[in-house]
């Protein structure tokens, strides 16, 4: 028996709430020709208003009008699943906004307000925009993100969207709130042999059927054959140029006929073959499709390595909660059932990293994206937000949550999206992921114009996140490397906004850095500018705060294995000698992402119990609204 994997771990639906399923659907025959809900489908759903639906929907408006009353009419319609025209309107004049340059005569006008008058203070902010609860009934919190949130999704393609993975896929989206699913599979198809199947012609009228915004197909399983090319009828030898060029073409001509309502779409890449002539006519084909998928603007999602081991080689199997799943079917093609499962796990990860969808399990938080113009660092901003959906009436605290040097604000989703998905609902955090540049260092720069971050957190990340989020006004910050030293900067300058700090693997000293060159770039010669270096240097900035109350708590981690653990361990002992209240934890580990993993669980935890002190939100006085600090240059 072969090997599992090189990704053995399996997770199964069992924290998303599934469908009610009857005692037949509950059985799967081994028979793939059986239809229910889950089954393989040729032919799509029927009308998409059905005249009993019609009928229904009329009873509804009337019964609405009795009870509800004209005026609450509006409100009933934007809450209905298949009523999307709010969205389209909000996201028309997002485009004509952007069109019109809009958003740059709104920074060029908040870089000329800033320059005349700079706002250090949170107060008035703060005070405007404090998260007002929906309803006295604690209704659920609807959150306008700026990334795409697909309530229709359709799921195209050969065999495989026909059968296992298909119906897989369709369970998993069921899983989220307002999600209809639309599924077409066609067996012995591609697009190699329009002469077979006209597909071009199939996905227009299922687009057009269904206007969906988000599209996953899978085509290349039957396509690596010899065809003939559209234009002249010549025929074209599998992976010849000519071949190439003109399936190049092909992909390139459904890309565009599926974009024409303007969906997003995901291509999947078709798995390794147990024959290995065939792994290798289809590995070409997936070379070719992901080469024109990415070069067309769609995204391309690879199912080889989940279905293959380490060296490269056909995986049979797979492993369970110790029990061993065949992967494949006996065909070795198509994937088994538990092997869709594994596979569609993947997919629906991925595809939470990449656009907003709302989890119906209230133990998972939703990732939503938003797009902050800022007149700070004079362009617009991504920042992320793991959001819960139990929101309790004075909102949740809020947890900045900062990446390291040659990052971004999607590494901590690409490395821990699922553990943050679960850590931010069990613990009732607003996790929020900036971004602060691969080396901007969270400071702001006299030499840098654009490298203003720190002024960009505080006067407009903060305030920005204060009116989109059900958030409380309580906050923390922790982050890793050089987000960790950003973390403890933060709180050691603004040590009322941020009542705990977290370290992992931190820079604590910045007079121990002054080789490193985009430090140089960012705050001059260090021999020169000694003050300045100490002003962002959490080492000395404990010492010049460290008689100021009230201090924040901190926690300090480093994994043992770290070239930055005596530094830490050195730190601790600074803290300690100035009465800083601090924990100082170690485990073994090193500089990577291994470590910053298993030891996520733990910062968040410990967060989640100093922002949510009793004293914290009753609203004590050294913490209240009113009393965030002037920031002082």
């Amino acid at each position: 028996m072969t090997t599992g994997p090189k990704k053995t771990g399996f997770r199964s639906f069992a924290d998303r709430p599934l469908p009610k399923r009857s005692k037949e659907q509950q059985h799967v025959p081994t028979s793939p020709w059986k239809k229910d809900k889950y089954r393989p489908v040729e032919k799509p759903a029927g009308p998409f208003v059905s005249p009993s639906r019609a009928l229904a929907g009329v009873w509804i408006v009337v019964l609405a009008l009795s009870f509800l009353g004209l005026d609450r009419i509006q409100v009933a319609l934007a809450e209905l699943p298949y009523f999307r025209g709010y969205g389209r309107l909000q996201t028309a004049l997002r485009v004509v906004r952007q069109e019109s340059g809009h958003g740059q005569i709104r920074l060029w006008r908040e870089t000329l307000s800033n320059s005349l008058h700079r706002v250090y203070s949170l107060d008035p902010l703060l005070e405007r925009k404090r998260y007002q609860p929906r309803d006295s009934a604690g209704g659920d919190v609807i959150v306008q993100s700026d990334g795409l949130r697909p309530n229709t999704v359709l799921l195209v393609g050969a065999s495989s969207m026909q059968f296992y993975l298909g119906a897989e896929l369709e369970r998993a989206f069921e899983t989220y709130e307002d999600v209809r699913v639309v599924r077409f599979g066609k067996l012995g198809t591609g697009l190699a042999r329009p002469d077979v199947f006209d597909w071009p012609a199939k996905l227009s009228e299922l687009i057009r059927a269904h206007d969906p915004e988000l599209i996953i197909a899978q085509f290349g399983g039957n396509d690596a054959q010899a065809m003939r090319r559209l234009s002249d009828n010549r025929a074209l030898t599998f992976a010849s140029g000519g071949w190439n060029i003109e399936y190049g073409r092909r992909i390139e001509q459904a890309i565009d006929t599926m974009r024409v309502l303007g969906a997003e779409i995901v291509f999947l890449g078709t798995p390794i073959m147990r024959d290995e002539g065939l792994a290798e006519r289809v590995g070409h084909v997936n070379r070719i499709t992901r080469k024109h998928v990415l070069q067309h603007g769609a995204r391309y999602f690879s199912l080889w390595e989940l279905t293959s081991d380490e060296e490269g080689n056909y995986v049979s199997s797979l492993t369970i909660d110790k029990r061993t799943h065949l992967l494949r079917l006996t065909d070795g093609i198509h994937l088994s059932r538990p092997g869709a499962r594994y596979v569609t796990d993947e997919i629906a990860t991925y595809l939470e990293k990449e656009y907003t969808f709302v989890p119906l399990a209230d133990s998972l938080a939703a990732r939503h994206k938003f797009e902050l113009p800022s007149a700070h660092r004079g362009f617009i901003t991504p920042y992320q937000a793991y959001v819960p959906r139990d929101i309790p009436q004075g909102g949740l605290p809020v947890l900045l949550l900062l990446h390291g040097a040659y990052g971004s604000y999607t590494d901590w989703s690409d490395h821990a999206h699922k553990q943050l998905s679960r850590l931010a609902a069990r613990h009732g955090l607003l996790i929020v992921l900036p971004d602060g540049d691969p080396h901007g260092w969270y400071l702001d720069s006299p030499y840098v114009e654009e490298n203003q971050i720190a002024s960009y957190i505080m006067d407009e990340l903060l305030p920005d996140v204060l009116e989109r989020l059900p958030a409380s006004g309580v906050f923390g910050v922790t982050g890793l490397s050089m987000g960790g030293h950003g973390a403890l900067v933060f709180a050691l300058h603004h040590p009322t906004v941020f009542h705990a700090a977290g370290s992992m693997s931190a820079v604590t000293d910045l007079s121990e850095a002054t080789d490193r060159e985009a430090l140089v770039e960012l705050l001059g010669s260090y021999n020169e500018n000694p003050g300045l270096w100490h002003h962002w240097s959490a080492w000395h900035l404990v010492g010049d705060r460290g008689r100021y109350k009230p201090k924040p708590s901190i926690l300090l981690t480093c994994g043992e294995d770290d070239s930055r653990f005596e530094m830490n361990l050195s730190f601790h002992r600074r803290l300690d000698g100035l009465g800083f209240p601090h924990q100082w934890r170690t485990s073994p580990g090193g500089h990577d992402w291994q470590y910053w993993t298993s030891v996520l669980p733990e910062h968040i935890v410990w967060q989640s119990r100093q922002l949510h002190g009793d004293e914290l939100i009753a609203g004590d006085k050294r913490w209240g609204m009113k009393s965030h600090p002037v920031f002082e240059k």
